[in-house]
C-alpha cells in the first residue's frame, strides 16, 4: 500500500517542520513513505476553524494529492476533520497523530486515531494509560514537594499560543477576565501562567512564573482554567478541579509511545529530545 505523510498543510500557521519531523520518524517503520509538507493554498484563520469543525467545503489539498498519487493511506500530523471526512469518503484510510496532552512523564507521547478497523501499531487501552498518568502525577508531586512554599488557596489561568491549532482566533484577554471573575468567587489569589512562546501583556491578572507542574502539585491549588490547554487535561491526574471553556482537541486519541509507533525499543526521553518541547516540564 502506498502511504502519504502530511498534515495541516493549509493551516494559516506553518506546519511543514512538524510534518517533516513525522515523516523522518515514520521512515523507521515504512522506509518508502512519501511526504507532502506544504501548500500554497493557505486558509484564513476563519476558514481553518471551519475545516477543523468538519464543515463542508472545497476539496482539501491533502485529499487531492492522495487521490492523484493513488495513495491507499494518509498518515497525518494534526489532520482537520474536513480532511479526514473527505479521505474516508474517497475510500482512503487515514491515521491522525498529535503530541498527546500528557507531557510530564518520562517521555512525550503521541496520540493516535484512525478510521481503520485496527491500527498497525501495538497499543493499550486509554483506561490503562490513565492509571499510568496518575502514577506519573504522584511521582511529579513527590519531585516538587521539596520546593513548595506555604501559600493560601490559589487558582491558575493557563495561557496558550494564539496561533495554535486549537485556539486560532481566541481572545485570551477575554478568557482571563472571565475566569478571573469566576475564580475570585472561591479565592482572592488568582494567577495567569503564560505559555513560554506567548507572553501576554497588560492582562488584568497577575502573572506567575512557577513551574506548571509545581503549581498543579501544590495542595492549595484549588482550580485551574483556560481555553483548552493540555494542562487542563493533565490537571485531573493531579486531582485539581478544572474549568475548560474550549473543545477538547484530544478526544478520541489513544496514547502511543515513540517505540510503539516505529517498532523499535527507544530510550525514555527520545521523543522529548526530537520535539525539543519541555516547556511545561521545566518551566
Amino acid at each position: 500500500m502506498k502511504i502519504l505523510v502530511s498534515g495541516g498543510i493549509q493551516r494559516p500557521t506553518p506546519q511543514w517542520q512538524n510534518i517533516l519531523r513525522l515523516w523522518n520518524i515514520l521512515r523507521l517503520r515504512w522506509p518508502d513513505v512519501s511526504v507532502l509538507t506544504d501548500s500554497k493554498n493557505k486558509m484564513t484563520p476563519e476558514e481553518w476553524q471551519r475545516a477543523i469543525a468538519g464543515e463542508p467545503g472545497d476539496e482539501m489539498e491533502i485529499v487531492k494529492a492522495a487521490k492523484e498519487g493513488d495513495f491507499g493511506m494518509v498518515v497525518g500530523f494534526e489532520l482537520c476533520k474536513r480532511a479526514t471526512d473527505q479521505l474516508e469518503a474517497s475510500g482512503i484510510d487515514w491515521i491522525d497523530l498529535i503530541i498527546h496532552p500528557v507531557r510530564y512523564g518520562p517521555d512525550l507521547l503521541f496520540g493516535v486515531r484512525t478510521n481503520r478497523r485496527e491500527l498497525p501499531f501495538n497499543t493499550v487501552s486509554v483506561r490503562q494509560w490513565e492509571h499510568t498518568f496518575r502514577c506519573w502525577a504522584l511521582l511529579e508531586k513527590a519531585r516538587h514537594a521539596r520546593n513548595l512554599q506555604q501559600a493560601d488557596n490559589f487558582a491558575v489561568i493557563i495561557g496558550q499560543v494564539p496561533g495554535d491549532k486549537s485556539c486560532i482566533g481566541v481572545d485570551f484577554r477575554e478568557i482571563a477576565i472571565k475566569l478571573d471573575e469566576e475564580f475570585k468567587k472561591i479565592t482572592p489569589m488568582v494567577f495567569f501562567k503564560h505559555h513560554p512562546n506567548a507572553d501576554f501583556q497588560d492582562l488584568p491578572v497577575s502573572a506567575i512564573e512557577n513551574n506548571t507542574y509545581e503549581l498543579l502539585s501544590h495542595p492549595n491549588c484549588v482550580k485551574v482554567g483556560g481555553w483548552n490547554s493540555s494542562v487542563l487535561y493533565e490537571a485531573q491526574f493531579f486531582d485539581v478541579p478544572v474549568q475548560q471553556l474550549g473543545p477538547s482537541w484530544w478526544e478520541g486519541f489513544v496514547p502511543i509511545t515513540l517505540s510503539q509507533l516505529v517498532g523499535y525499543n527507544l530510550p525514555d526521553g527520545a521523543l522529548r529530545r526530537i520535539v525539543q518541547d519541555a516547556w511545561g516540564y521545566r518551566s
